[in-house]
């Protein structure tokens, strides 16, 4: 019979996803939310990807942010894949923070870590995703018809397709 005898521990194979989260985040470099505004204050070059799914997005999100989700962010930052984002793929040397909703930043710090890994250089999470932006009471962008978010070259939009 298969189990395992009493007081008998099993040994783990393979990384947790507390593991895997904890070495993205030391892999890579996080940004408080004061930092970001004043980088932002200063209208220095700054991309704000939002790495949530479209929904998330559309119910609200930090102003300006571009919406890449996670399972779409290596081809839209391949400047060789048909379906780029030229937006993101051409910001390699622009300040990137990435941002997802959940406290530990898990979602942006994976992102972070490939977009490092994709070539980079100024890559960061922000430390209290959205939950963070919003318990300060800064401003955010809704879209009140989820439905009218499309993808069009692999990246998410709240236009109108007229």
């Amino acid at each position: 019979m298969g189990g395992r005898a009493r007081g008998q521990t099993v040994s783990r194979v393979g990384a947790s996803l507390s593991d895997l989260v904890g070495e993205a985040q030391a892999s890579t470099r996080c940004v408080d939310l004061q930092r970001l505004l004043a980088w932002m204050k200063t209208h220095e070059p700054l991309l704000l990807v939002d790495v949530r799914e479209p929904d998330e997005f559309c119910a609200g999100h930090i102003p300006g942010a571009l919406s890449i989700p996670r399972g779409l962010l290596e081809p839209a930052a391949d400047r060789e894949y048909a379906a780029r984002d030229p937006e993101l793929a051409d910001a390699r040397w622009r300040r990137v923070v990435l941002y997802c909703d959940c406290p530990t930043g898990a979602r942006a710090a994976f992102a972070a870590e490939v977009l490092q890994r994709m070539g980079f250089q100024h890559v960061f999470y922000l430390a209290g995703g959205i939950g963070m932006w919003q318990a300060e009471g800064l401003p955010m962008e809704l879209r009140e018809d989820a439905s009218r978010c499309y993808r069009r070259r692999g990246r998410l939009s709240g236009d109108v397709v007229g």
